[in-house]
């Protein structure tokens, strides 16, 4: 009996790990080359490496992205992370893929959404062509920084008009705008009606 029992519970140990080797999946050839392509990337700029991050872009990407980004690796601080990304289509020489990553500039970070379509190089990807979904500025930092990185020409985003704040208007109860006393103002009273006419002042007389 005990014989049996062991050799159940032998059977259903071995039975479960199967499962699990099952369950595990093992990435694609072109995922495996998509997840390069992104650790070069990040490897590249968060070493502010202009060559090594030249060479994650086709020649195209490279008259668009390489210039700005020269000019950001000699300013700021860089910096990125790679967030969830997914392929949507592929085949023998491109892949597309949906990408979410942040990327910083001394210490400002804004969150993106891609659409970046990937062309074979060799054996491996370099990016010709990236279409912003989405971008979402991150925490505190330069605002100059948080501009850049979303998009603002020269780095400043246009403000954005503030709601003219409505005076209110108390009327007056004794004199107009000027200060000067208003016989329509709400408690004017004439002084002459107040006095009596010998104290109004064009009848005062002079003993």
């Amino acid at each position: 009996m005990k014989t049996f029992t062991l050799c159940f519970c032998l059977l259903v140990a071995l039975k479960a790990n199967a499962e699990e080797r099952l369950r595990v999946v093992v990435p694609s050839e072109v995922e495996q080359q998509v997840q390069d392509l992104f650790e070069r990337l990040v490897a590249a700029v968060e070493e502010e490496d202009h060559r090594a991050y030249a060479s994650c872009f086709s020649k195209r990407a490279k008259a668009k992205y390489l210039e700005q980004a020269a000019l950001d690796f000699v300013t700021h601080d860089m910096g990125m992370e790679l967030g969830r990304w997914i392929i949507t289509d592929e085949n023998d020489d491109a892949a597309t893929f949906i990408v979410k990553y942040t990327m910083s500039r001394d210490g400002a970070g804004v969150e993106y959404v891609s659409k970046i379509r990937a062309l074979r190089d060799g054996s491996v990807f370099v990016v010709d062509q990236e279409e912003i979904q989405s971008s979402r500025p991150l925490g505190s930092g330069s605002n100059a920084a948080v501009a850049a990185l979303a998009g603002c020409p020269d780095g400043q985003c246009p403000l954005a008009q503030k709601p003219q704040r409505q005076e209110r208007v108390i009327p007056s109860l004794f004199n107009d705008a000027n200060g000067n006393p208003d016989p329509n103002g709400i408690m004017w009273l004439d002084p002459t009606k107040m006095l009596g006419e010998e104290f109004a002042p064009c009848n005062l007389r002079l003993h």
